[in-house]
């Protein structure tokens, strides 16, 4: 599973430009079961299991994530852009970047310490003052390189550190998407439905569509939790912690997960001897919720893997907490649809 992460972390693919992650799954996953792409772009796969179940079990995670979208160019060739999804001003200053199809590297500048007024020191830079460097001698040369309406996604290396951590560009996104792949590679016991989502840090448009289209009874969505553990962080406020394994939480805001899913995870999770944690969530995504609502409303069960620095340039996950989603979804892969 870990290569199946890395090699998705190193993939572009900044909400609304998902192509690139589908069209890698497809080439994964196509002679594992049948792929088809809706409208939207989702990528839909019916893996057959061993019986027929009663109950329709979709499994959900999206291929999108946060990002910049191109606006335009100033006279001095630096590129304008908007955000995509919830990102700090904090974390983009200085950050490298590769910007549109062609992958052109970038740098998002900020004005020099030594250039500061000494009111702009004791705060951090507005979003506004931001640009994309591309090494452009003027407007007319950045705009022939690259387009308004183009994608910027933050740039860093995979890689193990510390103990059985993992950093990477996009691991809050593309950790559900390793979950599911190696759920597809197990054999099933009942038949299932795999749903990998476009515009998920767009408000869940692709998800709601797919849930919709797949009409299933329950939907299981594995993504990333924002967990706490770091200094000047209350421990009231941390909600979850890397190393304490995958995340079920009762509600994110103002959705609310059925109380049956959640305590089945619970003993699912007990009997497998995986540890859990159930709390409060705070998710990077806005597909649980699009989930819930589609159609005539869908029971949805968030499993999430807790993610440090989520959204931006290097976030950061437990290699245990991933591979104790991974047994928990196998788990709830036989008991949900037998419900």
């Amino acid at each position: 599973m870990l290569g199946t992460l890395r090699a998705l972390s190193e993939i572009s693919g900044v909400s609304g430009d998902e192509g690139r992650v589908r069209q890698w799954l497809i080439q994964q996953l196509q002679d594992l079961a049948p792929c088809r792409t809706d409208a939207l772009g989702n990528l839909i796969i019916e893996k057959k299991g061993q019986q027929r179940p009663e109950k329709k079990l979709l499994f959900c995670a999206q291929m999108d994530e946060m990002g910049l979208v191109i606006r335009g160019a100033d006279e001095l060739g630096n590129l304008r852009f908007d955000t995509i999804g919830k990102i700090d001003a904090a974390a983009l200053a200085g950050k490298a970047v590769r910007v549109g199809e062609a992958g052109i590297p970038g740098v998002i500048g900020v004005k020099p310490v030594h250039l500061l007024e000494d009111e702009e020191r004791e705060r951090f830079p507005k979003m506004e003052s931001l640009t994309i460097d591309i090494g452009a001698k003027d407007e007319a040369q950045a705009l022939s390189l690259v387009h308004p309406g183009e994608r910027a996604a933050l740039f860093g290396s995979f890689s193990p550190f510390g103990e059985g951590l993992l950093r990477g560009r996009a691991l809050d996104a593309r950790a559900g998407c390793a979950l599911l792949c190696a759920l597809i590679r197990e054999p099933l016991p009942f038949d299932c439905t795999f749903a990998f989502t476009v515009l998920g840090e767009s408000g869940g448009a692709g998800a709601q569509t797919a849930a919709y289209a797949c009409a299933p009874d329950f939907a299981i969505f594995a993504g990333a939790a924002a967990a706490g553990d770091f200094p000047n962080v209350p421990k009231k406020e941390r909600a979850c912690a890397l190393r304490k394994g995958p995340v079920v939480p009762f509600s994110e805001g103002r959705t609310f997960y059925p109380q049956a899913l959640c305590r089945l995870a619970g003993q699912t999770a007990q009997t497998l001897g995986i540890p859990l944690q159930q709390q409060e969530g705070h998710l990077s995504s806005a597909v649980p919720g699009a989930l819930q609502s589609a159609g005539k409303g869908i029971g949805v069960l968030p499993v999430l893997i807790p993610c440090r620095y989520a959204h931006t340039s290097l976030p950061v996950l437990c290699e245990s907490d991933l591979e104790n989603a991974r047994k928990l979804l196998c788990a709830l892969a036989k008991e949900l649809p037998a419900l």
